[in-house]
């Protein structure tokens, strides 16, 4: 008898708005989901309804349970993360713009000039805890500049 490893895999969606970036981390988590993890749940961080307009289009249909949270901070989201390692899902889903710009804002505002560093350092541990995480990982964003739309308003 053959043991299977599944080794997580670990992605990034990129593009414009409606350009499919949620429905295609949708269907990829519930083909994960029935293929390799009996259905197992699938966990999203998502301030934003996509999902929700997919339930009964696509995790119903299949029999998985979709939970979201929809706290739109950085440590909500590495919260999260934790919380769907410890409810048995196995894929995690994540849209990245709202908690990197609360990121980005609460360092400039407690660093000052010297907020680089503690950004690098905070962006660091979450990259790895994405990329090491037994699930597998799916992060969603906007094309833009984000960056440089928080340093223009705070400018």
């Amino acid at each position: 008898m053959t043991t299977t490893h599944i080794i997580p895999l670990k992605v990034g969606i990129f593009g414009e708005q409606g350009t499919g970036k949620t429905t295609s981390a949708a269907l990829l988590a519930a083909a994960l989901s029935k293929e390799f993890h009996d259905g197992a749940p699938v966990w999203v961080t998502d301030p934003e309804l996509g999902w929700q307009f997919l339930r009964p289009r696509v995790f119903r249909v299949e029999g998985i349970e979709l939970i979201q949270r929809t706290v739109p901070t950085f440590k909500a989201m590495l919260q999260d993360l934790e919380e769907a390692e410890r409810a048995g899902a196995c894929v995690w889903a994540v849209e990245l713009a709202k908690p990197w710009m609360e990121l980005l804002k609460t360092v400039q505002k407690k660093c000052g000039d010297r907020w680089g560093q503690e950004l690098v350092n905070l962006w660091g541990d979450w990259t790895n805890r994405f990329l090491n995480s037994p699930l597998h990982t799916i992060a969603l964003a906007r094309v833009s500049d984000l960056t440089e739309d928080v340093l223009n308003e705070s400018g």
